[in-house]
């Protein structure tokens, strides 16, 4: 079983179903996910991908994914859109969780720096 292992990370999951129905989501069992979702619908859904995240970021690439395919909504986190553009969403919600996630950084270094040189005793500038 696919498990997170951590209260630090989470998956974020592409379920297919027929019809070329998608459902992006975030889980920290996705396969146990998918058994629920699975009970309750007749239709086959298959697994079809799974990413390890920061869970401090799961939802944030959850909700930009489901932004960048609004447009083929039909339900909820239901998607009619082929597993090339299900995949796209997801890994440009990550690219773009990852950038946010280095400028932010970037922006904090010279914070750091200075808390570290005031608790060496250096005057901060």
């Amino acid at each position: 079983m696919i498990s997170a292992h951590s209260d630090r990370w989470m998956f974020v999951y592409i379920m297919t179903m027929p019809r070329g129905l998608k459902k992006i989501g975030v889980s920290a069992h996705p396969e146990f996910r998918l058994r629920q979702l699975q009970i309750a619908n007749p239709n086959f859904i298959e697994l079809a991908l799974t990413r390890r995240v920061p869970r401090s970021t799961a939802r944030w690439i959850e909700r930009r994914a489901h932004k960048l395919l609004a447009s083929k909504r039909v339900r909820g986190e239901w998607f009619k859109a082929s597993l090339a553009e299900s995949f796209w969403a997801v890994k440009t919600a990550m690219q773009e969780s990852d950038a946010i996630a280095l400028s932010r950084s970037a922006s904090m270094r010279p914070v750091i720096a200075a808390r570290a040189r005031e608790k060496r005793g250096f005057a901060v500038e």
